[in-house]
Order: structure tokens, then C-alpha cells, then sequence
């Protein structure tokens, strides 16, 4: 199967921001465990984006222990499954992607160093 490489390890990183849209769209980006820029995670068409919205409105704590793909369900081209976890919360998100939402929706999953941020 040939997903997208995470390439990043996302332990002990820190969101410093979250933005939402402009359509089932999440944009992430984290710092490394000493503040400094580390990553920018972008994911689109999201299925779940209400349940999504709802865990980051009342995210009480931002340090990542890991964001990976599930282990609990299989990813496969065009329906992506992701899990994060957070530290010393121990709430997951399970974050589902697809590209058959509609034809406004769009599947887009992109990891970059920060210095590459769109």
C-alpha cells in the first residue's frame, strides 16, 4: 500500500496553532520540545470534522505523544486514518479522511519541515 510518509516524529511537540478550514480542512503547526518551529501538518476532507472541531474547542493541553497512522483501522490510498494522542491527557483523535465526500472536498495530507510552509 503506498501512503504518504509521516517522515516526522511528532513525539513531545507542542500544536502552537490550529486553523480549520476553508473546507473539511485541519491546519496544524508544532513546535519541538524546546519551542522552535518543527512542522506544518495540513488534513482535508476530513469525514469526522465536527467530532474533529469538538476535541480541539476544548483541547486543554497541546503536547503530542505521537501522530500516526491508526493501528486500530487500515489505511489504504484515498481514505486515510489518522491518530494522535496527547501527553499526560491520554485523549486520542481519531481523525478520518477521504477523498469521496463531494466534489468540493478535497483529500489533501501534507507534512513539511517549517521553513516549508506554504
Amino acid at each position: 500500500m503506498d501512503l504518504p510518509d509521516l517522515r516526522l516524529d511528532f513525539y513531545g511537540t507542542t500544536i502552537d496553532e490550529v486553523r480549520f478550514g476553508p473546507r473539511r480542512e485541519l491546519n496544524l503547526s508544532f513546535l519541538d520540545m524546546a519551542g522552535n518551529p518543527h512542522s506544518w501538518v495540513r488534513l482535508g476532507g476530513i469525514v469526522n470534522f465536527d467530532e474533529v472541531r469538538e476535541i480541539f474547542a476544548a483541547l486543554t493541553f497541546d503536547s503530542l505523544h505521537f501522530l500516526r497512522y491508526s493501528r486500530t483501522e487500515t489505511s489504504k490510498p484515498g481514505k486515510l486514518i489518522f491518530e494522535m494522542e496527547f501527553d499526560r491527557w491520554g485523549e486520542r483523535c481519531v481523525i478520518r479522511c477521504s477523498k469521496r465526500l463531494s466534489r468540493n472536498d478535497v483529500l489533501v495530507f501534507m507534512v513539511l519541515e517549517r521553513d516549508r510552509r506554504p
